[in-house]
């Protein structure tokens, strides 16, 4: 689905983020020539086929790159919770044989440092330049660029691809709210593409249109409505910066579309009743 929307529509923008307080976009195009970098980078680290990678962020550009090149190549994204503690983080990774783990921002770095001491062949990629000091990670940009010049895993990568089956393994999410430990979910990349055909019946996304991501991407209905519907249809994602910057948000970027749940809708509600009173 991804590789046939940047066929289709290579110019128009696909991801916004906002890059100090300012919303910068890259295109259909740009974004496939990440996912490859990427996805190459991975390969070169020693990514199998089928091997369970993880991914521990918010919502981002840099979250939606890592999932399709994970998809690309065969590799299982399990999904974590931003806001989970490291006691969590650590029983996910080890339950679902993680073996390499893409994490956000210093907050989340520091939760897989510390599984790191006792699970010492994780591999930590960290989104943002840490601070000086911390030793035995790398950063996105780095694994895009030794991507780029491993020359050997661009045939690798495009050789994933043609292995990958309808029934392949694409993501194991585990449920919260469940008595004992998290239960991990598995999900087939049938299983996705079945539930996004289904909605495109029903909510007409149209190329260039702007959805606001909101909902986290971990979440099943996340990665449905905020992720992979508005990618089929190359629709133009634009992630929030956070719910205490929704407002402004929703102002910069005037979206088509937003897929809202119910504790969003009682702050809209909680701050029209504030203002009346």
């Amino acid at each position: 689905m991804f590789r046939l929307s940047v066929e289709r529509f290579p110019e128009i923008p696909a991801l916004m983020g906002s890059v100090k307080g300012r919303y910068q976009s890259i295109t259909y195009r740009q974004m496939a020539e990440k996912v490859r970098s990427f996805g190459r980078g991975l390969i070169a680290l020693g990514m199998q086929d089928r091997d369970h990678v993880a991914l521990l962020s918010e919502n981002r550009p840099e979250w939606a790159i890592a999932d399709i090149a994970f998809a690309h190549i065969g590799a299982v994204n399990v999904a974590i919770f931003p806001n989970i503690p490291t006691s969590q983080v650590e029983y996910i990774i080890s339950d679902s044989g993680t073996k390499l783990i893409v994490v956000s921002d210093l907050c989340q770095l520091k939760k897989t440092l510390d599984i790191q001491t006792t699970k010492k062949d994780l591999v930590i990629i960290s989104m943002e330049t840490p601070p000086d000091g911390i030793k035995n990670i790398r950063t996105f940009d780095e694994v895009s660029r030794l991507g780029e010049a491993s020359l050997d895993t661009d045939d690798e990568f495009e050789k994933r691809i043609n292995l990958i089956k309808p029934d392949h393994w694409a993501s194991i999410i585990y449920t919260s709210g469940t008595t004992g430990d998290p239960k991990g979910v598995i999900l087939s990349h049938n299983n996705f593409v079945s539930n996004v055909e289904a909605a495109q019946k029903v909510i007409r996304f149209g190329p260039g249109e702007i959805l606001l991501s909101i909902v986290p991407l971990n979440h099943v209905m996340g990665r449905l409505a905020d992720h992979y519907l508005p990618i089929s249809t190359a629709s133009t994602i634009a992630y929030v910066e956070s719910l205490l910057r929704l407002r402004q948000n929703l102002l910069e970027v005037k979206p088509h579309y937003m897929l809202l749940v119910p504790r969003v809708l009682e702050m809209f509600r909680e701050g029209i009743l504030a203002n009346i009173a």
